[in-house]
């Protein structure tokens, strides 16, 4: 069985489920799949010869002249750095950039490939995370001040044993201002 006859390498590079794009030595984009175009909204001839960091925020941009480009150029190798790409329509795209130098023979740059993989989902999880870890802080911080309010002692550990509350009954108690609440201290004060 010929590869060659199955697979297209165009088509692959053209359509890869990922955004790739090379840039010339100066950062002007010098090639540019369909994948990426499509993500962007933008056509071939509109990217074609434009510096990538144009689509990038102030911010973004900076960065990308100041930590991306020496590092591609001098360590010939860029891993995961993380990036907002500016859609036509005025959008951010949330992207992970992988990149590596195309060198000539002498070792002298030719051009820089990029890979860009979408990580929108991946960052609409943070969020939910995030939001989520706050919702639970201010359920703990509500049921806290329940436990206050009740006549009983109250304390919770972790799964090694130790103490991380003590609502006021339990610092009333033992006379201790909560901050202090290792095993050994309630031992001592209970004997």
């Amino acid at each position: 069985m010929d590869v060659q006859a199955i697979i297209d390498l165009e088509d692959l590079y053209q359509h890869a489920p990922c955004g790739y794009f090379s840039l010339s030595t100066t950062g002007k984009i010098i090639k540019i799949n369909q994948t990426l175009l499509n993500w962007l909204g933008y056509d071939q001839q509109e990217l074609l010869n434009q510096k990538f960091s144009g689509l990038l925020s102030k911010g973004g941009q900076m960065h990308f002249e100041m930590f991306f480009w020496p590092m591609a150029t001098v360590n010939k190798r860029v891993n995961e750095f993380s990036y907002e790409v500016l859609k036509q329509n005025g959008s951010a795209l949330p992207v992970l950039l992988n990149a590596s130098a195309k060198l000539d023979d002498d070792g002298k740059l030719m051009a820089v490939n990029v890979v860009l993989t979408d990580i929108s989902e991946r960052k609409a999880f943070e969020r939910e995370l995030l939001q989520s870890k706050k919702s639970a802080e201010n359920e703990k911080k509500r049921v806290q001040f329940m436990a206050d309010l009740v006549p009983e002692i109250i304390w919770t550990a972790t799964a090694q044993g130790r103490i991380d509350y003590v609502n006021a009954r339990f610092c009333q108690y033992f006379d201790c201002d909560g901050q202090d609440t290792r095993f050994g201290f309630i031992l001592s004060k209970g004997s």
